[in-house]
């Protein structure tokens, strides 16, 4: 249950229930049911099953749930863990035929034991029975025993064993319970009825629990909860009492009663804020505006169109507060009791999954059983809204092994809503003397002290089920309860956590007169502990990233820094589409934020004029999304009223949050104003999923035999990109360089025919030969930034897809219909990389489709996906230029060698870089593997410098140099391994620091490669003449040797060097040289160790990696990221053009120029950096960190230098030479940081 954290350490009250929503009344003598006593013991001829988790007829049973019986007598002798298993079926209740045969296809392998107790004995009247497998989403299954014996004690024989059924005693039938449908992804695998939306079921089901012939349905204290068949559109509910609500619950006069509203995916919740009147009808009414996901109207015919109701009176009860254990075994599960072991890919799992220990009370009404007056063993039992626990710190560890130097600190569970359930008469005995059975369903937030762990953690859990088993002391006046529940939570908003919970509470009944007293306002306000964008980068000696207020004019919308703390201003890591995320230090009270009327509690303005916005609460977050995207330049403030309170009436202190998304540089939505050049570029494929962002070059792909292709524009020689293979529940995932239109003419659209020539992002269905079968429906998100399509139904296994993102082609820079097009009405720029300069002339042409086929993996997917994108961005128009003339932002510096201290601004540049991207530098080493011995350039090559000429401050102007990086990346985190691939021992994850002292190892990560593109620096540099001899260089010997007495002595000098030539035949440059922007590709290549040492590559369909931990003195640092990739290079756009002063020359001399050489003005120079493969092995690693917000970062830095060589040529060699440009050590740096982790 998720609620399971409710256990961990409670303690329970039983508070008078006085009609009130918050109870009260005096304390009165305890009035409970007919409950057995602790000692009561079934008789032999009545063994049978006594308790079952899940229980008959449960529904949203967790498919990751174990199954646990007990049993009033003790299993056999002759079982044991080797035959256990064979005396239970589990089946699939749709491969159980007449007879109640399962099929071999229906069975599903179970592994059984008895459950653990004190030492290593075993208690045998309890078995755990776990799935080999998950079991699957929206099924029936069917539990069975096969000869199964009980004993009549603990040392029976065989004359006194019986055969016993695993049923409901009470029902008669098998015990048949339903998984649930799928959180997340496909549309219709969440949905239970994809053909009508509708209500599945209500809680307290009417039908759940028959006490004769009759149903126990809903209390006056009861919140209502309600279970939809399909996922409800949150845009669409609406609860008031008007006729255009969706949602109303009305009393007997038609007047709306006031009440707690909650909604998660399927699962909708009323908690009236008092309780009910036993004795007036009520009526739920949902219209048919309410919507689901799949876009369908409620149904008209749904007995909840209008469903009435006479609540069933609680009656007033008595108070009594419970005592909670600390130690002990579940006598259900066997594990201590009150913890809950959160296990997930990303946490650990088994026993390496945390378990946190918690503590706190639980204030609980229990119903008067006289006034059911058809059965007096059972009474109503609600808990109520705003009780907490809390839990001992959660120390987060990568799968349980290595330190992530995060803590949750205390944790707080706290309830939401009143939770409802009832002690009842043991459904599965026919003995008097049988446990009552116990059940209670919830809805929760989740909460974490810790700032960081706070954004990280909380959320909401709703519908809650918990049940077990309980016994009275009449003596001590004690009701003993032993319980078992399942949570489920999404940890970082990547990682799927289960949680079995074992509770135990022990309720003293005697009356106490401070119960109400205990349950008091603490008086203590809520505050906002963290928020998104805020100033979310800590400083520098908290996150060891050196930032420093560079420059006193560094103020106004493009300021990275804020100058009074030190921290990245609130809009550099916030991109259009992304919400506002405020987190609170407590839950909050969801009726106390509204948006409308005169006096709203949170208001979002955008300089300063209100702007419409949607909201919502999840745990202690709340949610902002505007309903048009945060826009760069733009000043936003999202105003937090007094009239917002916490769940103890407590009101927050009013406060504005204010911050600027980083302007665009003059002209960028605009052709150029100022009449400048327009150097506005349109939106890039940064990264895909699946697959590579890349279109393929005709005749490369072949499906059958898994092959991608080659990119588009690459070189033959190229390595061939795999067909990637999907999970079947995910959705396709476009990272895009800006923003693009969602919404008007040019908005993205799907198809709805094959080949749809209206469609600009086609998701396809396809034979191996590419010829379409069938559009995919499904549902299109995200933001401007990101697209994502979810398909309705999940992907087939066996099946061939495509999705083709529409563009222009190469020679239009026009948006059409076919189009993906940019904000700045540039269509999708689909092919980044030629191998000629002509096909790329015009930065801003489209390309041609880019359609990635791919196929569905056949196994799902393990581990945790981390989908990283890099900010702050400099670049932030994405237009591949950096232009401080234009107002681009001004960035933060950092040293040479990037450690973590910071220094001053170059004195010559006049500004400072952010530690975001790759500082490029002529190659003027010596030793260390110089390609030129010191010179960065050779042949023809005169004189070379970047960013900026030589002049005065000697080519050093590193703003200039600094290549300001847009990236995205994806990485796939799996298990802990050792460095010698041995098994896992408890004393490898005993203690903090362990793992890396005593295995090695880390956790195994895989990067799917993608793109980096840079802006391009410019190029000042001078050519001469080649002494390579060519007929063209022969030609320009015999014309010098006509000059008069120069001649020879001038063509005698040759042999002496270039420089002696040039100086009468000078070359001259284009000056500045811009490149355009560098393209990194990285490639499908691991690699290869030979003793220890790299000795090449392999292929690889994803990129290695590796998470390790250490500590110093016992204290975990930062977790170590490290990989070794490596990229092809590509400059595509530069257009480098010369002229050969020799015209001039020959002219000034008196010698006639010939029409052989009159080509030499304008002479295009040639360029090899196309598929460059210089950047092989590269070992990059850097800290995994998190952000005071709780989103996880990863940085990785170049661990050694990097070189790249670029050979001119031009006139068949007549001007030829190479350029060696290199990044130092320490200087290549990629800062990546998960989108915000709730939308």
């Amino acid at each position: 249950m998720r609620i399971k954290l409710v256990a961990l350490s409670a303690s329970l009250v039983l508070a008078a229930c006085s009609g009130g929503g918050s109870g009260g009344g005096n304390p009165l003598t305890p009035v409970v049911p007919d409950m057995p006593g602790p000692n009561a013991e079934v008789l032999p001829q009545q063994r049978s099953l006594i308790y079952a988790y899940p229980a008959p007829g449960q529904t949203e049973v967790i498919p990751a749930t174990p199954i646990a019986l007990r049993f009033s007598h003790p299993v056999g002798i002759e079982f044991n863990s080797s035959n256990l298993a064979a005396a239970f079926t589990l089946c699939e209740e749709a491969q159980v035929n007449a007879q109640g045969v399962c099929s071999a296809t229906g069975r599903v392998a179970l592994s059984a034991r008895f459950v653990p107790n004190s030492g290593t004995t075993v208690d045998r009247r309890g078995v755990i029975l776990t799935p080999a497998q998950q079991l699957k989403e929206r099924t029936q299954y069917r539990l069975s025993s096969n000869n199964l014996m009980l004993d009549t004690g603990e040392n029976g024989t065989a004359g006194t064993l019986r055969n016993v059924s695993v049923q409901a005693a009470n029902l008669g039938e098998p015990l048949i319970f339903t998984t649930r449908a799928a959180l997340e992804g496909p549309v219709n695998a969440r949905s239970t009825n994809t053909a009508r939306f509708d209500v599945e079921h209500l809680t307290p089901n009417p039908s759940s629990f028959f006490l004769g012939n009759e149903g126990v349905g809903l209390f006056d204290f009861s919140t209502i909860r309600l279970q939809f068949t399909q996922p409800i559109n949150a845009k669409s509910l609406r609860y008031g009492s008007a006729s255009t609500d969706t949602v109303r619950l009305l009393d007997a006069s038609g007047g709306l009663v006031p009440a707690t509203v909650l909604l998660n995916g399927n699962q909708l919740s009323i908690d009236p804020i008092a309780d009910l009147d036993p004795s007036q009808q009520y009526s739920l009414r949902i219209g048919s505006e309410l919507m689901s996901l799949k876009g369908q109207r409620f149904s008209a015919q749904s007995a909840f169109a209008n469903f009435q109701f006479l609540p069933l009176p609680s009656a007033q009860a008595s108070s009594a507060k419970s005592l909670i254990p600390t130690s002990g075994l579940s006598l259900l599960l066997g594990t201590p009791v009150n913890q809950v072991p959160v296990a997930s890919p990303l946490l650990g799992q088994g026993d390496r999954a945390p378990k946190p220990q918690a503590q706190g009370q639980l204030i609980a009404d229990l119903g008067l059983p006289a006034n059911l007056q058809f059965n007096a063993a059972l009474a109503p039992l609600r808990v109520r809204k705003n009780s907490q626990l809390t839990a001992a710190s959660l120390v987060v560890k990568l799968d349980g092994v290595v330190p992530a130097n995060l803590e949750t600190d205390t944790l707080t569970i706290k309830m939401i809503s009143d939770a409802n359930g009832f002690l009842l008469p043991n459904r599965y005995s026919r003995s008097p003397v049988a446990p009552s059975l116990v059940t209670l369903e919830m809805d929760i937030a989740l909460g974490a002290k810790n700032k960081t762990s706070n954004g990280a953690f909380t959320q909401n859990l709703m519908h809650v089920p918990v049940s077990g088993l309980a016994t009275f002391d009449p003596e001590n006046d004690l009701i003993t309860i032993d319980a078992v529940g399942t949570i489920e939570l999404k940890i970082l908003g990547t990682d799927n956590a289960i949680g079995v919970l074992a509770l135990q509470l022990v309720v003293d009944l005697k009356p106490d007169p401070i119960v109400d007293a205990e349950f008091a306002d603490d008086g203590v306000a809520p505050q906002v502990d963290s928020w998104v964008p805020g100033e979310t980068v800590r400083l520098r000696d908290e996150l060891s990233i050196p930032l420093v207020d560079a420059n006193a004019a560094n103020t106004g919308p493009n300021q990275i820094l804020s100058a009074a703390s030190g921290r990245v201003a609130g809009g550099q890591l916030l991109r259009p589409g992304d919400p506002v995320i405020v987190n609170f230090d407590r839950v909050m009270d969801i009726n106390s934020f509204t948006s409308t009327g005169a006096m709203p509690s949170v208001r979002l303005t955008r300089n300063g004029a209100g702007v419409p916005f949607s909201w919502r609460l999840d745990g202690v977050s709340l949610i902002i999304t505007p309903e048009v995207p945060f826009a760069h330049g733009e000043s936003y403030q999202v105003q937090l009223g007094s009239a917002i309170k916490a769940l103890n009436g407590q009101p927050l202190m009013a406060q504005n949050l204010s911050f600027t998304l980083p302007a665009l540089a003059a002209g960028d939505a605009l052709p150029n104003p100022d009449g400048g050049p327009d150097t506005r570029r349109p939106p890039v494929v940064l990264g895909v999923y699946p697959g590579y962002p890349c279109g393929v070059m005709a005749g490369t792909r072949n499906v059958s035999a898994n092959i991608q292709g080659k990119c588009a524009g690459g070189k033959m020689s190229d390595e061939d990109i795999p067909l990637p293979f999907i999970d079947s529940r995910r959705a396709i995932t476009v990272t895009l360089s800006q923003s693009v239109q969602r919404t008007g003419m040019n908005a993205v659209k799907t198809g709805t025919v094959c080949n749809d020539p209206n469609a600009n992002f086609r998701v396809e269905r396809i034979d191996v030969a590419g010829n379409c079968i069938a559009p995919v429906p499904g549902q299109l998100s995200g933001t401007v930034r990101e697209l994502q399509f979810t398909p309705d139904d999940p992907w087939q296994t066996g099946e061939v897809y495509r999705y083709v993102l529409g563009s222009s082609g190469l020679s239009s820079a026009t948006c059409s219909a076919s189009s993906i097009c940019g904000t700045n009405n540039l269509p999708l720029q689909t092919q980044l990389i030629s191998q000629s300069f002509a096909s790329v002339s015009n930065p801003q042409h489209g390309g041609p489709p880019m359609e990635i086929v791919f196929k569905v993996s056949p196994t799902p997917a393990t581990g945790s996906v981390v989908a990283l994108r890099l900010l702050p961005n400099a670049d932030v128009d994405a237009n591949f230029r950096y232009e401080p003339a234009r107002g681009e932002v001004r960035p933060i510096c950092f040293n040479e060698s990037y450690d973590r201290d910071v220094v001053e601004q170059n004195e010559n540049s006049g500004s400072c870089d952010t530690p975001n991207g790759a500082l490029l530098l002529p190659d003027t080493t010596v030793g260390e593997g110089s390609p030129n011995n010191g010179s960065s350039f050779n042949g023809a090559a005169t004189s070379f410098a970047l960013g900026c000429p030589r002049g005065a401050t000697g080519g050093v102007c590193e703003d200039r140099q600094f290549l300001r990086v847009s990236s995205a990346l994806s990485a796939t985190l799996s298990g802990f391994t050792k460095t010698d691939n041995t098994a896992i021992t408890a004393s490898d994850f005993a203690t903090l620091c362990s793992a890396t002292a005593t295995t090695g190892g880390g956790i195994d990560v895989l990067i799917d490669p993608g793109l980096i593109v840079t802006n391009g620096p410019d190029i000042y540099a001078e050519l001469g003449l080649s002494l390579q001899a060519t007929p063209v260089t022969n030609v320009v010997n015999e014309l010098i040797n006509l000059i008069p007495v120069l001649g020879p002595i001038l063509t005698g000098a040759i042999s002496q060097g270039a420089d002696v030539l040039n100086q009468i035949v000078p070359i001259v440059v284009e000056q500045p040289l811009f490149t355009g922007p560098l393209v990194f590709r990285m490639r499908h290549l691991a690699p290869l160790e030979s003793n220890g040492q790299l000795s090449g590559t392999i292929r690889a369909e994803r990129i290695p990696g590796k998470i390790t931990g250490s500590c110093t003195n016992g204290v975990p640092n930062n977790p170590m990221l490290s990989t070794t990739i490596s990229l092809y290079t590509d400059i595509p756009e530069l257009d480098a053009r010369a002229d050969v002063g020799l015209l001039q020359t020959l002219t000034d001399l008196g010698i006639p120029v010939v029409s052989d050489i009159t080509g030499l003005l304008g002479i295009p120079i040639e360029q090899d950096v196309r598929s460059n493969t210089d950047i092989t092995n590269l070992a990059v690693s850097g800290t995994v960190e998190f952000l005071p917000d709780g989103r996880l970062t990863a940085r990785l830095i170049n661990v050694d230098r990097v070189r790249l060589s670029a050979n001119l040529s031009a006139l068949g060699g007549l001007v030829a030479g190479s350029l060696f440009v290199t990044v130092p050590e320490g200087r290549f740096v990629l800062n990546s940081a998960l989108a915000p982790l709730k939308n």
